[in-house]
């Protein structure tokens, strides 16, 4: 949880079969996904006031494996 108001800055990459997906939430409402094969993108978000829970999550499907399966987020900053 992050007391805003602030920026969001983060980068995240995904390696993984049409279908799976990486996910990233505010407050419980989803804002963005990417699926199938993505190299590192950036992401920024301008957070109101208040306390806002962030969450990143990936979603398997019950299919074979195809690429890596794996998804990444990394340099996570607020300011």
């Amino acid at each position: 949880m992050l007391a805003g108001p602030g920026t969001l800055r983060f980068w995240w990459k995904v390696s993984s079969e049409s279908g799976d997906r990486l996910r990233f939430y505010i407050n419980g409402s989803e804002q963005t996904s990417i699926t199938g094969d993505f190299d590192w993108q950036e992401k920024v978000y301008s957070l109101g006031s208040n306390n806002q829970t962030l969450l990143w999550t990936y979603q398997k499907n019950s299919s074979g494996s195809l690429l890596l399966d794996r998804a990444w987020v990394d340099e996570v900053r607020f300011f």
